[in-house]
């Protein structure tokens, strides 16, 4: 995706595009990073729905899957300390 730098003022102004507003659930302050890549910009406000998202996507495993995903073996569960 690309955008324009526009005039506001004396300043310039980056438009976000509605859709990317509401998908990323942006609002109120934002803060503005330079990386190495160019800018970051971010949010601390996390998305307040992800807990029961995470949820979902768990249930939707299947038992055959769960067992593919458990890779604790004896070593792990019994010998291993940290």
């Amino acid at each position: 995706m690309e955008t324009h730098l526009i005039k506001i003022g004396n300043s310039k102004g980056l438009r976000i595009p509605a859709f990317l507003i509401r998908q990323l659930g942006l609002s109120g302050t934002l803060r503005l990073v330079t990386t190495a890549k160019g800018l970051l910009i971010s949010t601390d406000k996390p998305r307040n729905d992800w807990g029961e998202q995470f949820k979902k996507a768990g249930s939707k495993v299947s038992s055959k899957e769960k067992e593919v995903l458990n890779l604790a073996n004896k070593f792990d569960q019994e010998e291993w300390r940290w």
